[in-house]
């Protein structure tokens, strides 16, 4: 099983094994001032996109060329977008806007691939939305939902969802018994999951939803990938050639 993800620190595309912790092949250099929260898979188009955290930007990335595309600015007004994820059926990108306040809740929204706007389905939760992934065997989603912000020990325990794409609406399936627990790369042939984990150390980690378990796996800190910028890489993507990152520019670059 090999998971695509984009490092923390640096922001770089990476392909990993999360049982071993092995760093597999490297693809491409992001803005690294970006701090990514999202990676989906477009099948139809082979297109790979990423979304940023605070700047709230979407890119669009060629897995066979590795040229990098500047779509846009997603449009919440000015709250946090989290998670991000393709619907193949109904050709959709979806992510998920995480309205801070006394009491936080979590919108689904569509994106478009080419302007980046944003369409609010509705609300998912009251919590923080913090990953998405689509779940081929019933085309509905999954998520990961956070009662609120709080440290790695927090009392609130982040909860595994289901969650109509047609109207946003969460319904839980287990708490886990972490926090901090963000990501949700489908692996193949399971009812199941792999995250990242922040407990008393950083770690990935098998999330089965049948048993309603979550089993440590690797380390994390080698490899880098440490937010919900991962999936299952089932597609090809080209490795970097032996050279130093490129010269960002507004509009692309080729990583």
């Amino acid at each position: 099983m090999t998971i695509l993800g984009i490092t923390w620190n640096g922001s770089v595309l990476i392909s990993f094994d999360p049982v071993t912790g092995a760093i597999l092949e490297t693809h491409v250099w992001l803005p690294p001032t970006e701090s990514f929260v999202g990676l989906a898979y477009d099948d139809r188009r082979n297109v790979l996109y990423a979304i940023a955290q605070v700047t709230r930007s979407l890119y669009a990335i060629n897995p066979l060329t590795r040229d990098v595309r500047f779509v846009g600015t997603v449009n919440t007004g000015g709250d946090d977008v989290a998670g991000l994820t393709y619907d193949p059926v109904r050709d959709v990108l979806y992510t998920a806007i995480l309205r801070q306040g006394v009491t936080p809740f979590s919108d689904l929204a569509t994106v478009n691939r080419d302007t980046s706007a944003a369409t609010v389905i509705g609300k998912v939760a009251d919590g923080l939305c913090v990953s998405l992934c689509w779940r081929d065997s019933d085309a509905q989603l999954n998520g990961l939902v956070i009662p609120g912000s709080g440290s790695w020990d927090s009392p609130l325990k982040a909860s595994c969802v289901t969650i109509d794409p047609t109207s946003g609406a969460a319904t839980p399936i287990f708490q886990t018994t972490y926090h901090t627990i963000l990501g949700l790369a489908r692996v193949p042939g399971k009812n199941g999951f792999v995250s990242w984990a922040n407990w008393t150390t950083h770690f990935y980690a098998d999330v089965d939803l049948n048993a309603k378990t979550v089993t440590p796996l690797a380390p994390s800190d080698a490899v880098g990938v440490s937010s919900a910028a991962m999936l299952l890489r089932s597609f090809y993507v080209a490795p970097a050639p032996n050279l130093p990152p490129c010269s960002f520019t507004a509009d692309n670059c080729l990583g």
